[in-house]
């Protein structure tokens, strides 16, 4: 029984580019269908030649197999095999130069899809009204986030947004990003595969509100390149949506002309490939001392290891002592203030202020996680919210104590 998956795909060259370096591309069988869609890097360096000839190799590689045994490790192979043409073609033309492209793949068999990707194209799947992003940016964007030094809304308008640490066409060894595990889908499931050029003009939340409001794939496809191109960006646009379907007729096609598990980590490619307009390639730099710089130079310092970010434990732990050295104060506090006031100023305000103690501290410490804006030290942190609330309390005491005096 075979898919006959429904298909919206297009390349747009955008707002402003005089030449569309996106390349995408698919084969369907009785055993898979396959999808790739690839953005081209390095502008005069021919990034067109070099997403066209990616889409090609991958998709004649794929023509090629008589048996599939391991569909990862075909994507994976394929995926070199695209690398080592676009580096043979690069040491014979000096001309092209510093050409190379992004890759994303999604191959759907039997029920299940599988991916790989290299640099910043994307995967998505919509399903049960669910909108998750699969494959993973190989960027040093990515990499900030991995390390929990920056929150999603930073990302999109970090200054070093556009920066890749792997492409095809740079490195001899290439590592894709490969799910673990397949994705098991289901009917009436949507899959996207895209470029930035998309991605970085509609954000998760926009492309989840059309796949929700739409229901039919030329509508949906319509749609999101109607606000992407409103949106301005002048990136080329290149997508393709799949639609589950299952039945025994051939497959349906529904196209315009043409115009976000667990994943496994890849080796480090010891490589930072800069993008100047999301084409051209300027330098390359070790990525890992590029993070190091950058967390050091441009993003808040502060004394917790990358496991404590997600989990503020670790920090309660810290924040212990001083948040009970201060609830003793409090309490000693509320003491003197009875025998002062004749004990009309009971020890149940003693509480009440350690509790407002607790209660603000909390608040402040998690808007400061979810914000990774934490100052040095979070025992100072500790100690400022304290003697904030401690201090309040006491002009507090004190108003009641001139009150009832």
């Amino acid at each position: 029984m075979s898919n006959r998956n429904l298909i919206f795909e297009i390349s747009h060259k955008g707002n402003l580019r005089k030449i569309n370096e996106d390349a995408m591309g698919r084969l369907q069988n009785d055993e898979f269908d396959l999808f790739v869609v690839c953005d081209g890097l390095g502008g005069e360096a021919k990034g067109d030649i070099a997403s066209k000839l990616a889409v090609k190799e991958i998709t004649d590689y794929f023509k090629s197999l008589t048996v599939i045994t391991n569909i990862n490790d075909e994507i994976k192979s394929s995926i070199s095999k695209a690398n080592q043409t676009i580096l043979e073609i690069t040491s014979k033309n000096p001309d092209s130069e510093g050409m190379g492209t992004t890759c994303a793949i999604a191959v759907i068999s039997e029920g299940k899809l599988f991916l790989g990707n290299v640099g910043n194209s994307r995967i998505y799947i919509f399903s049960s009204d669910k909108f998750q992003q699969l494959s993973k940016d190989d960027s040093f964007v990515q990499k900030l986030l991995d390390k929990n030094l920056i929150n999603e809304d930073e990302a999109k308008n970090h200054p070093r947004r556009k920066e890749l640490s792997q492409a095809l066409g740079f490195n001899k060894n290439i590592y894709p990003q490969l799910l673990e595990c397949p994705v098991n889908i289901e009917q009436n499931d949507l899959i996207l595969l895209c470029t930035d050029g998309l991605h970085n003009s509609l954000d998760s939340i926009k492309l989840k509100k059309i796949l929700i409001q739409e229901k039919e794939v030329q509508e949906i496809g319509n749609k999101i390149l109607n606000l992407a191109l409103g949106n301005g960006d002048e990136d080329n646009i290149t997508y393709q949506i799949i639609k589950v379907e299952t039945g025994d007729k051939n497959i349906t096609e529904t196209n315009t002309l043409p115009a976000d598990q667990y994943i496994l980590e890849p080796k480090s490619s010891q490589q930072n490939i800069k993008i100047q307009d999301q084409n051209k390639i300027l330098d390359n730099k070790n990525i890992t001392d590029t993070i190091k710089e950058d967390s050091s130079n441009n993003l808040p310092d502060n004394n917790l290891s990358n496991n404590e970010w997600p989990d503020n434990k670790k920090l309660w732990k810290k924040m212990r002592r001083v948040l009970i050295f201060f609830g003793i104060i409090h309490y000693l506090v509320e003491i003197m203030l009875q025998e002062t006031s004749g004990g009309r100023v009971n020890a149940a305000s003693a509480i009440m202020a350690v509790i407002i103690q607790y209660v603000v501290s909390k608040a402040i410490i998690k808007n400061q996680i979810s914000k990774r804006k934490l100052i040095n030290n979070p025992i100072i942190l500790a100690i400022g919210i304290s003697l904030l609330v401690f201090i309040i309390r006491v002009i507090l005491g004190l108003i009641i104590l001139n009150a009832i005096q």
